[in-house]
């Protein structure tokens, strides 16, 4: 059994819940031939092979594509994360039944989703469907405790606090701005069990892994 399965399959247990994968997010609607050849990609990518999986893990994955002109055409990133905070509040019981509804704790499906717009769809349309072909999404993260943890730093830098960055923090890397640092473009093949799993909770991950756009995390 993969590593990255193994991690999905412990956590699905532990935290007794059944879904795992993303929501995706379809904001423009000028190429419907485009957006199934996209579907198809992401299908692809996020496919597992490993013939140890538990039915559990199968089972549960479900990269979610929501696609709904009426509402979502041309949308913003900003509404998308109010959208996705509206479905959140119901979404965590109402998908995993046997979590414990004191539990706070929220798994990566809760806490980013995908968005797919001109630029992103296009780059998908241009690529050929192979490892580093070019193509990429937007991944937008949705954690309104790290998005506390960052105001709370804004607060005390305004206020000439210095933020307790040992260096063992430094190497993990510094945090981006607050205006900017809730989303990045990730290349499309990246997008599956083993990039899932690396975007755990702990503020650190984000950190580690996030780019500026224009500029896109490549595998």
């Amino acid at each position: 059994m993969s590593e990255s399965v193994k991690w999905i399959s412990d956590d699905l247990q532990y935290h007794k819940e059944d879904k795992w994968g993303w929501i995706i997010y379809r904001t423009t609607y000028n190429d419907d031939a485009a957006w199934e050849l996209f579907k198809d990609r992401i299908n692809k990518w996020t496919r597992i092979d490993d013939p140890d999986a538990p039915p559990a893990v199968l089972r549960g994955m479900d990269w979610t594509f929501i696609s709904d002109r009426s509402t979502l055409d041309g949308a913003s990133r900003e509404q998308l994360r109010e959208r996705f905070r509206a479905w959140r509040k119901t979404a965590v019981q109402a998908e995993n039944p046997r979590r414990d509804p004191a539990v706070t704790f929220m798994s990566g499906r809760y806490r980013f989703f995908l968005q797919v717009d001109e630029e992103s769809l296009q780059s998908v349309v241009e690529g050929d469907g192979n490892v580093l072909d070019g193509s990429w999404v937007n991944l937008v993260r949705c954690d309104d405790e790290m998005d506390e943890y960052i105001q709370s730093v804004e607060e005390d830098k305004e206020r000439d606090i210095r933020e307790p960055w040992d260096q063992e923090d430094e190497e993990l890397g510094t945090p981006p701005k607050p205006e900017d640092e809730w989303w990045m473009m990730v290349s499309t093949d990246m997008i599956g069990a083993e990039f899932y799993t690396i975007m755990v909770p702990p503020l650190e991950i984000w950190w580690i892994y996030y780019r500026e756009p224009p500029e896109v995390l490549w595998s």
